[in-house]
């Protein structure tokens, strides 16, 4: 196989892994719609009882989940919280030892210390001298990143706001409500140290070949960032009315929002291989995307609630929704001889499908109380409109499933519980089941309090992500984890 050929094979390779890795987000992958999949969940209560509020709304919030909950209120209800969370963020690499390339395991991990400089054997002179080769040199990096990182955050924001208003009409009782709050958070970070191009330890399409004499194989070798801080917020109008056994609800949902995007690219070599040596050499290149994105998206609820004494059940239908995504960027490229910088501008749009949840709440008691929420992610059947007009599927995806309780310790006391997984949309590299979407989980405590009619709900949850990126070189373990506490306070008129 000629030089050409090769660089031709791997040049392939490394466009086809990409498109393979759409799903997953560990090797280099670019700032698109990352973050968008966070939907928030308004009510203190519900987050108290594992998100759980498809059939168990009880206040003016219910209209973020399921309008037709609003008819539980019976006097003007008002509503505001509050979260404050901490977040951490790791990744650790382990390396694979390769025979052929015994040393790219060691840069990779950077565990040179204590390894001292090989020498070769001159037998005109029977002396020892270091090698001329720079492919039998050790490979060391030019910088001092290494393969893990970690980062920790903490942030306050308002979550929401909501007012309930019941009144008659032809003896028919109906609530109308109105709030805003945060629906999406669209927080994200990602990096990866040690990102080749082309992903030597690719699985899919296929493994890379070997490199063979007298053939070359060129990889570039670069620090991943991204990063996106905003929100998305709704506007939602609602309405509902009760006949006999059966509540129905109608929600308009008008979305906002904006966030700062910055990912940026840092060359740390390029990686020469031959059949059975490599060498790193140092390149100064870098490139930065920068800027803002304005969100705006417009939807609906249709809610239903079926109740009995020591039962209730509810559904609900989002309608399609397609939020756009309009950017402003500057691009700047850097190198050893100049920088160069232009202004980018584009739109992208994310559409989700018709979506559904179902909720059952059981009262085997007055005091205790039981929620089960399953819920439609609609993220495998949604769809991404690229800045050039080209339509892709991004996203895996799957169904949420929400559990909680409630316990009625006294008139003025609650004590809930709960848990819930949150569908991630993005698979794991070298999963063994092709496309199976990552899931995080959320296990949470809360208490309910009234003080002189005034009720005060409070919350704390800890989020858990982990998953490996798994390549035929290397494992990379990610860990998210998250404490929020959140606080609403309501009273009735």
């Amino acid at each position: 196989m000629t030089r050409r050929n090769r660089l031709l094979i791997a040049s392939s390779a490394w466009l086809l892994s990409g498109i393979a890795s759409a799903f997953a987000q560990g090797a280099g992958d670019p700032l698109t719609l990352q973050g968008m999949h966070q939907w928030v969940v308004n009510d203190v209560r519900a987050r108290g009882m594992g998100g759980t509020m498809v059939a168990s709304g009880n206040s003016a919030n219910a209209l973020f989940v399921n309008p037709a909950a609003l008819t539980h209120v019976s006097a003007i209800d008002v509503r505001f919280s509050g979260s404050f969370f901490n977040t951490v963020q790791r990744q650790s690499q382990e390396w694979v030892p390769n025979r052929l390339y015994a040393g790219l395991s060691i840069l990779m991990e950077d565990k040179w210390a204590g390894i001292k400089d090989p020498l070769v054997f001159n037998p005109a002179d029977s002396t020892y001298a270091p090698p001329t080769s720079p492919f039998e040199q050790l490979q060391k990096p030019f910088d001092t990143f290494g393969p893990n990182w970690s980062r920790s955050t903490t942030d306050a924001l308002p979550l929401s706001a909501a007012v309930a208003v019941p009144f008659e009409l032809m003896e028919i009782p109906f609530v109308a409500a109105v709030g805003g709050g945060q629906a999406i958070d669209l927080s994200h970070y990602f990096q990866n140290n040690n990102v080749l191009a082309p992903m030597l330890g690719s699985y899919r399409p296929s493994p890379l070949p070997v490199v063979k004499q007298p053939d070359t194989l060129r990889v570039q070798w670069y620090q991943h960032t991204r990063k996106r801080e905003g929100s998305i917020y709704t506007v939602a109008p609602a309405i509902a009315f009760k006949y006999d056994n059966l509540s129905v609800g109608l929600a308009a949902n008008i979305y906002f929002g904006s966030s700062d995007d910055l990912e940026r690219r840092w060359d740390r070599g390029t990686l020469t291989f031959i059949y059975n040596a490599f060498k790193v050499d140092s390149i100064l290149y870098a490139n930065t995307w920068a800027g803002t994105s304005d969100y705006s998206g417009a939807s609906g609820t249709i809610g239903l609630l079926w109740e009995e004494e020591r039962y209730k059940i509810g559904a609900t239908l989002a309608l399609p929704l397609t939020i756009t995504r309009s950017y402003e960027r500057a691009f700047t490229i850097d190198t050893a001889a100049s920088s160069v910088s232009v202004m980018q501008s584009g739109e992208e749009k994310l559409k989700l499908p018709l979506r559904y949840s179902l909720g059952l709440v059981l009262t085997p008691t007055d005091r205790w109380t039981i929620s089960v929420d399953y819920a439609m992610s609609g993220f495998k059947s949604s769809e991404q409109v690229n800045a050039d007009g080209t339509v892709s599927t991004a996203w895996v995806g799957g169904n949420d499933l929400r559990l909680g309780a409630e316990y009625l310790a006294a008139s003025w006391l609650a004590i809930r519980g709960g848990y819930r997984q949150e569908v991630q949309p993005f698979a794991v590299a070298g999963s063994a089941i092709i496309n199976e979407a990552v899931k995080a989980s959320v296990t949470s405590l809360g208490f309910g309090l009234n003080v002189w009619d005034v009720m005060v709900d409070l919350a704390y949850e800890y989020y858990a992500l982990a998953y490996q990126d798994v390549w035929q070189s290397n494992i990379n373990s990610n860990l998210t984890e998250q404490h929020r506490a959140v606080i609403g306070i309501g009273y009735q008129f």
